[in-house]
């Protein structure tokens, strides 16, 4: 995914809130037993740097089944974005007239690549 990003098949929309999600996550014990602490602030920090930095909004509507969720909806609708990427049921399930595409990975793999 990372070459077809670099080669601009796709902009990657970040947020302050989802970065920060992204660092607390990836601190788990789980993922710490291979990542150490400065790669993944690095990874966050270059991810920052590289992505386009947007705001979900203040007030953010419920879109899923899960609140916690909701702020990735709001993001790709304050960005214009056409599509977000995750594997969370959550969002994959999410129906309505405002929200984007929600793709898992795999098959946003898929359609970059055509």
């Amino acid at each position: 995914m990372l070459i077809l990003w670099v080669r601009g098949r796709f902009e990657l929309v970040v947020s302050h809130r989802l970065l920060h999600e992204l660092e607390t996550v990836l601190m788990r014990a789980r993922f710490r037993r291979r990542l150490s602490y400065e790669e993944v602030l690095e990874y966050v920090l270059w991810l920052r740097e590289r992505g386009i930095l947007a705001d979900e909004g203040e007030e953010i509507p419920s879109f899923t089944a899960d609140p916690d969720d909701d702020y990735l909806i709001s993001l790709a609708n304050a960005s214009a974005s056409d599509t977000v990427v995750s594997s969370d049921r959550h969002l994959l399930e999410a129906e309505g007239e405002d929200l984007p595409d929600v793709s898992c990975p795999a098959e946003f793999l898929k359609r970059v690549r055509r």
